[in-house]
């Protein structure tokens, strides 16, 4: 579901994807830095880990790769992004609809418990009415050594690459994340 909902914007946005597999976060921005990349606009929220302090626009952490963070809905609640995505009808990832809060990886995602019904089945996560429960379907990350979220090696897909061929090698079986 996830792949296809990627699929689905990049096409319908015109967008071109330039994926990176890496072994950790911090190592795939290395990568975005050194080919040019200066800024990046992310989904962060101020409840997610590691936000505390951060800004609309914020330069990155200590010890990492130069760039500015730019976090558009850092101080909107998930009500709110449920607010937004649904007064607009906008689309997204239908996971979303079958309980499940935070996307993840497929080894750290599950539906949030919180939204199961009598009969076994999941409640859509915009009836999820406690925001503080948003990541109960989320286990913690395995972590390396060097203490970042493991994860593949860093790989960059040529410019010219068809981003529906890259979203189709990774849903047959190639490497890379799931959200």
């Amino acid at each position: 579901a996830v792949r296809s909902f990627v699929k689905f914007v990049i096409k319908s946005l015109g967008l071109r994807m330039l994926v990176i597999e890496g072994s950790n976060f911090k190592q795939g921005m290395e990568t975005l830095v050194a080919s040019g990349i200066r800024a990046v606009v992310m989904g962060q929220r101020r409840g997610d880990p590691w936000m505390d302090g951060v800004g609309v626009f914020s330069p990155s952490s200590p010890g990492w790769p130069a760039f500015l963070r730019i976090n558009p809905v850092i101080d909107w609640s998930f009500m709110h992004v449920w607010m937004f995505l649904r007064i607009f009808d906008l689309p997204y990832c239908a996971l979303y609809d079958e309980g499940f809060t935070s996307l993840g990886s497929v080894k750290d995602t599950t539906q949030n418990p919180q939204l199961m019904r009598p009969d076994g089945s999941f409640r859509p996560a915009y009836e999820l009415t406690d925001g503080t429960s948003e990541r109960a379907g989320r286990s913690a990350k395995r972590k390396s050594k060097d203490g970042e979220a493991e994860n593949q090696e860093v790989k960059l897909v040529p410019e010219n690459t068809d981003p529906t061929d890259v979203i189709d090698s990774l849903h047959e079986g190639g490497t890379g994340s799931s959200s």
